[in-house]
């Protein structure tokens, strides 16, 4: 399947904190044709959730508020509740950490470690096709 045709129309959440990150992965994902919803927190991202479906989930682990942790928990608990199907969620993070295990532990379907500097980094390509591989199933 083409690139192309596994985003466009998806409505991909990226939350994340870095507002420089946030926008790099969001217009990756633009240029790619899919619908981007944007939260730099957990919580914005469940007040999102309340009025919007999603196709997936990209989600950083540390961030004020409400973290990657707390929101993936929140998703799978509404969704164990509703009987609704599961929304593929990816953490893309800065290091493997207890976090990172309690972010597995609640249920991710994959990640991408996030390589400094950022922009610079093979972090977005393989960010890009760990969401082809979900999105394609």
């Amino acid at each position: 399947m083409q690139e192309a045709m596994i985003f466009s129309g998806k409505k991909i959440m990226v939350v994340e904190n870095d507002a420089t990150s946030r926008k790099s992965i969001v217009d990756l994902l633009r240029n790619r044709k899919a619908l981007c919803l944007e939260a730099q927190n957990g919580q914005e991202a469940a007040s999102l959730l309340a009025t919007n479906h999603c196709d997936l989930i990209i989600t950083n682990l540390r961030m004020p508020v409400m973290d990657g942790v707390e929101l993936i928990k929140m998703v799978r608990e509404c969704e164990k509740k509703s009987g609704s199907t599961s929304v593929p969620i990816v953490v893309f993070c800065a290091a493997k950490s207890d976090m990172f295990d309690a972010a597995i532990d609640s249920g991710i379907d994959g990640y991408v470690i996030k390589q400094d500097p950022f922009e610079k980094s093979e972090s977005l390509p393989k960010l890009i096709l760990e969401l082809q591989r979900l999105l394609a199933d």
